[in-house]
């Protein structure tokens, strides 16, 4: 091998370690790919693989941009602009605007095949994010200090990072029937969330009333945040003492999958993944609850007009409003976290008079706290020469039209794999962003061939 092919396929490898990801469509369409267990654990390549540096990211909301860019003359303006009326406004918001997201790392992955056996095993770094914002809130920013009552309860902002070591076991039962599944160990290492439980807010003609109450979950495998003398957070100190509590969460998850080919060139797929549930012991919690109430400066007199006790009023009404939000040390906290799991529907038929055409169609599931996303599609799939192969689906998601491309192509034992998935619809002027609620994932990952 020569130099100038040894520095191609290195430059190849470190692409695929920053950028690589696979699909749903694209780990059951395409033939003969290593990691199509991710996408149904009863799925197994032709022989063994080694995969280094997967990079997997996945985003999901249930309202577009289009919802806050409105376009005004000649430019973009958000909706809280008076060139946007109200109406127009709110009307294009949900009760609750969510944005959730999957982040995943893959350090590596390996296989090994054994008769009708095949083998997996599996190391990645996994997060998950989301944020949930009431209309209200908008509502709010939108109608300004006029008369009005607003519930701006369930508002939320929660992410954690865990490791993931999985083992995964596939059997071919016979000529029609393989089934599969894998076990999941999870540690977690950060987490925190944000959640307002009750957030009434009244305002009339210059006063404003607000009734809360939010709990606040935080771990950290670097230290503990300590109270100061009144029993707040303090933010500003961390104690290192309680290192003997790591990893700050443990828990389990499986997948499982089945494959049926009851004909001669159909393949039948159904798998359920990511099934389980982490448990977080949070060091760090804290609560929050009053009410703040302000009436604004009606009570000062001439002698008062003056800069120093102006600004000492505002700063006094700053602290009387964020003081019950302030949050309280309470420890010990446990709490049990599901993981987003996902269900994974498939069929496709190699057409008889040309194997290497295949048509199909596939469905997905994925559940999150709130929100849920799915879509079907059908697809296309053609591999014309033993090197190469190229599919293509078209569907409808949750909020929109969807669709998607996946190329494969071999080179010796390494197989470079590159997809696009995104919506239809019109997308944010000088921006890639869609107007409506649709998620753009570009993907390459490379893999190389173990043998038999």
């Amino acid at each position: 091998m020569n130099k100038r092919t040894i520095l191609t396929l290195a430059a190849l490898a470190g692409v695929a370690i920053g950028l690589q990801a696979q699909t749903p469509e694209e780990g059951f369409f395409l033939r003969d790919n290593k990691l199509s267990f991710q996408y149904n654990p009863a799925m197994v390549p032709e022989g063994g693989f080694l995969s280094v540096g997967k990079l997997e990211s996945a985003t999901f909301n249930n309202v577009g941009m289009g919802a806050f860019l409105y376009p005004a003359g000649d430019k973009l303006v958000t909706g809280l602009n008076e060139a946007v009326s109200a109406q127009t406004f709110l009307g294009n918001l949900k009760d609750d605007n969510r944005l959730l997201g999957d982040l995943k790392f893959n350090l590596f992955s390996w296989g090994v095949r054994k008769g009708d056996v095949f083998h997996t095993a599996e190391v990645s770094i996994r997060g998950n994010y989301g944020a949930s914002v009431p209309k209200e809130v908008f509502a709010f920013m939108k109608l300004g200090s006029g008369e009005g009552q607003y519930d701006m309860a369930d508002f939320r902002i929660q992410g954690q990072i865990m490791v993931e070591a999985a083992y995964g076991y596939t059997r071919r039962i016979s000529d029609i029937l393989s089934v599969g599944a894998r076990a999941k160990l999870l540690l977690g290492m950060y987490g925190a969330s944000y959640s307002v439980t009750r957030f009434n807010l009244s305002t009339t003609d210059g006063a404003y009333t607000a009734d809360c109450e939010a709990q606040l979950e935080l771990t950290s495998r670097k230290g503990m945040f300590l109270p100061n003398e009144n029993g707040y957070i303090d933010f500003s100190k961390l104690s290192f003492k309680d290192m003997s509590k790591l990893p700050s969460a443990g828990g389990l998850a499986v997948d499982m999958g089945v494959v049926l080919t009851p004909a001669e060139g159909l393949t039948l797929s159904a798998s359920v993944l990511d099934l389980g549930a982490l448990v977080w012991y949070y060091g760090n919690a804290g609560y929050s609850e009053g009410v703040a109430k302000f009436e604004g400066l009606g009570e000062m007199t001439q002698s008062d007009l003056n800069a120093t006790e102006v600004v000492r009023r505002l700063l006094g009404m700053g602290d009387k409003l964020i003081q019950p939000f302030r949050p309280m040390v309470a420890r010990k906290k446990v709490r049990v976290n599901m993981i987003p799991f996902r269900a994974h529907l498939g069929a496709k038929y190699e057409m008889p008079f040309y194997r290497a055409l295949s048509i199909g169609a596939t469905g997905s599931y994925i559940a999150y706290p709130g929100l849920a996303w799915w879509d079907a599609r059908l697809g296309v799939e053609v591999n014309p020469v033993k090197w190469f192969d190229v599919m293509a689906d078209a569907g409808m998601g949750a909020f929109g039209p969807v669709w998607g491309m996946a190329v494969s192509v071999k080179m010796g034992p390494f197989c470079l794999t590159t997809s696009l998935q995104d919506g239809f619809g019109k997308k944010v002027p000088y921006t890639r962003s869609p107007l409506k609620a649709n998620n753009r994932t570009v993907t390459i990952g490379l893999t190389y061939d173990l043998g038999r």
